[in-house]
């Protein structure tokens, strides 16, 4: 046997397989990110997850037993009601490269730069942030209090996906109308030009919850749920001799998949209904609910319907404070431009 000719090979063959090992070691330590734990974390292998998909162009897997609320500025917060509340949300590239908001410890999270944060107190044990860049956007999930949820929070921050933004369209004709086409979450509505389209609601309007007629009860306020449009009729200071008022005229567009206000959609739990048609969609109209206290006063009409197996809901509303105020001439000319907002909605899927 040539041992010489079989020393080189030998050589070579224990260099690659070095040289193998060192490159796993170094792929899978840039492919995983794990948190600092506090405590000992417990096993999700029996955890049912969903998805969440933001039009803002992200999404993510949570575990599906965990209620969310989606907040004006398109931030998600994760079992907002008790544990470790979680929040997701795409923040400014200029605020990701501004050290000084983190503790920094690098790392990557399936090819994308991350920065991760670390706090602990005696208030709140288990806290602190992900950041994972791509490009020109930043996805930041925060998390805050006393239960250790490391295995979710690691299993959310390797499931963020980016996608393109599927944001909503507004179109203008000569007069100035404008027509709102969402085709995320598939409608369209018109209103007139003095009409104030937003997401983050009025004086008066409880913005968190995706529907007014659900946001009073407890049960059904852990909906999921999107407060989708706001659209502010007509907002105005008020006098009535030495009283001073507000009042406001607005429209909420809200809509859940969750499988609770899907059930609870047009129950008669939500009170007396009659049938209307819009555009060839059947709705059921639960009016008139008012609600007074703290020197307010709001009436709150109430349209619903399922489409797609999600529950879509329109609810136009009268606020007014002190609730002193006579506002039937403005409640009167407001109710006009309601209706017909109303019956301009369509759906477009």
């Amino acid at each position: 046997m040539n041992r010489k000719g079989f020393t080189p090979i030998l050589v070579i063959l224990i260099v690659v397989v070095v040289v193998l090992i060192i490159g796993f070691i170094w792929y899978y330590g840039l492919h995983k990110v794990t948190l600092p734990s506090t405590a000992t974390s417990t096993s999700n292998s029996d955890t049912h997850w969903a998805t969440y998909i933001s039009p803002l162009g992200f999404s993510f897997e949570y575990p599906s037993a965990m209620k969310y609320s989606v907040s004006v500025d398109g931030s998600i917060a994760i079992n907002p009601f008790g544990g470790t509340e979680i929040d997701v949300q795409e923040i400014p590239l200029t605020t990701y490269l501004d050290k000084k908001m983190f503790a920094i410890t690098t790392s990557s999270i399936h090819g994308m730069p991350a920065i991760v944060k670390s706090d602990t107190s005696t208030i709140y044990p288990f806290s602190g942030s992900i950041a994972m860049e791509n490009g020109q956007r930043v996805i930041k999930i925060s998390y805050l209090g006393n239960n250790n949820e490391n295995d979710v929070i690691n299993q959310m921050a390797q499931s963020v996906v980016l996608t393109p933004p599927n944001l909503p369209m507004i179109t203008q004709d000569a007069l100035g109308n404008q027509t709102y086409i969402n085709s995320f979450y598939g409608f369209s509505i018109s209103y007139p030009a003095s009409v104030i389209a937003t997401t983050t609601g009025g004086y008066f309007l409880q913005s968190h919850a995706w529907s007014q007629l659900d946001a009073g009860a407890v049960a059904q306020s852990l909906e999921n749920g999107v407060n989708v449009l706001d659209l502010l009729v007509d907002t105005k200071n008020l006098q009535n001799g030495a009283t001073y008022g507000y009042y406001e005229a607005q429209i909420q567009i809200g809509e859940s998949q969750d499988p609770l206000a899907v059930k609870n959609c047009i129950s008669s739990s939500n009170g007396s209904s009659s049938i209307v048609t819009i555009n060839g969609n059947t709705f059921y109209k639960y009016a008139p609910l008012t609600n007074a206290g703290m020197s307010q006063f709001s009436t709150l009409t109430s349209y619903r319907t399922l489409h797609n197996n999600t529950c879509f809901s329109i609810e136009p509303s009268f606020n007014s404070s002190p609730d002193g105020i006579d506002l039937s001439l403005a409640t009167e000319k407001d109710q006009k431009v309601i209706n017909a907002i109303i019956n301009s909605f369509t759906f477009i899927r």
